[in-house]
């Protein structure tokens, strides 16, 4: 069976009945059944194949839990190194451990595609490496240490969970510096959408392209565990951001959102000041000592609050007023 015949027989299980279905099962022996299922062509979500044309260097996949992304990634680094000799790819996780467990041993990485391929590769745990019979070459990073991607040059990259990466930024940027090996350099980013800045940056970035999709888009999926997650977790901020995979920027009912903050932004502050505010509410007998500053134009603004006392206190402790004015103001 190749792959134009197995596409032809999807498409005829999607208008066969009951009782042809299980003459097709019957029918089908243990060989054919893992041949179908290496086939990722046939099964995937249209978020999880690659781009198409040319003008892309950054494919974004930002999905929920369980969407398929190592499957994806693992796929994509797998057909491209099996079919092209000699290049050098980065894998790079949150940490060591991670790229390992997820990228590389999982039930969903690089070996286990690989056999499901029916394709030899040779794992070298010790020196985090994988191997392709054709000179291809696999090596594992760690988003937690940036300085490891200072240097070595890669014609891929595959760049799991960015999010999580401790050195996000850092790492990032050397192995952007590093990604110019080869004829086209190129890099896939597979994770959950988090607020940070660099994955906004590169959202924003004109040569990257997004996909994703939903926790549930994925039918390999277990239906009571489906179920579960969207009854417990559907329409929260946390089920919106880890399984319909929404980029939510602002807490939810924020009274400061991130965008009013950056419009918000002021020039230096020079003139430093301090003392005590009159009382917060009506008959509240606390009294707080706060320091600011001025700016140009006669305008200013609270830089800090630095305690708060009962009055009669503060009437019987002024060296302990004074001495908390001059610490707020070195601060």
């Amino acid at each position: 069976m190749n792959l134009e015949d197995a596409r032809r027989l999807i498409q005829w299980v999607g208008r066969a009945s009951v009782e042809e279905l299980g003459k097709l099962v019957a029918a089908l022996t243990p060989a054919d059944v893992f041949t179908l299922q290496g086939w990722f062509e046939l099964w995937a979500h249209q978020g999880q194949l690659p781009p198409g044309g040319d003008r892309w260097r950054v494919w974004l996949m930002m999905a929920g839990r369980g969407f398929g992304k190592t499957r994806a990634g693992a796929e994509w680094v797998h057909s491209i190194a099996a079919s092209t000799p000699g290049i050098r790819i980065a894998l790079v996780g949150a940490s060591i451990g991670d790229a390992r467990s997820v990228m590389v041993e999982g039930v969903s990485g690089l070996t286990a595609v690989a056999a499901l391929r029916q394709r030899r590769i040779s794992w070298e745990p010790s020196l985090g490496r994988v191997k392709w019979p054709n000179g291809s070459e696999a090596q594992i990073f760690s988003g937690d240490h940036a300085d490891g991607l200072r240097g070595p040059e890669h014609d891929l990259a595959w760049c799991d969970e960015l999010a999580k990466w401790r050195e996000a930024e850092a790492s990032w940027d050397n192995l952007q510096m590093g990604l110019r090996r080869g004829d086209r350099p190129r890099a896939l980013v597979t994770t959950t959408p988090r607020p940070i800045a660099l994955i906004k940056r590169i959202q924003g970035d004109p040569w990257t392209v997004v996909t994703g999709g939903r926790t549930k888009d994925n039918i390999n999926l277990d239906e009571a565990f489906a179920k579960v997650m969207q009854e417990t977790y559907g329409g929260t901020r946390l089920g919106r951001q880890e399984l319909d995979g929404e980029m939510i920027a602002d807490v939810e009912g924020a009274l400061w959102p991130r965008d009013l903050i950056e419009r918000c932004r002021a020039s230096p502050l020079h003139h430093p000041s301090d003392g005590p505010p009159p009382p917060g509410k009506l008959g509240e007998e606390l009294i707080g000592l706060w320091s600011g500053s001025t700016r140009r134009r006669g305008r200013g603004r609270v830089r800090m609050r630095a305690g708060s006392w009962s009055r009669d206190r503060v009437r019987t402790s002024c060296t302990c007023w004074r001495m908390r004015r001059c610490a707020a103001c070195r601060r």
